[in-house]
């Protein structure tokens, strides 16, 4: 179980990254939950999903980076 430094969010429309509205401390919580049917905002205002498929987390063991990032 690592620490979990960041959850940046990726927003196809405009190729940026921004934090991703999560509170999540640790890999093994990331890793179990359920995260379908979210929406949020880049910081141009569209509306994105918020899901596993687009996110991108660092931790103290690397990380994940989401099918729909590249």
């Amino acid at each position: 179980m690592a620490k979990i430094n960041s959850i940046d969010v990726y927003c196809k429309i405009c190729k940026t990254w921004s934090q991703a509205p999560l509170f999540i401390r640790d890999t093994e919580t990331f890793a179990s939950m359920v995260a379908s049917g979210n929406t949020t905002n880049c910081p141009k205002g569209h509306i994105i999903n918020s899901n596993k498929e687009n996110f991108r987390v660092r931790s103290d063991d690397g990380g994940f980076r989401g099918n729909d990032t590249f």
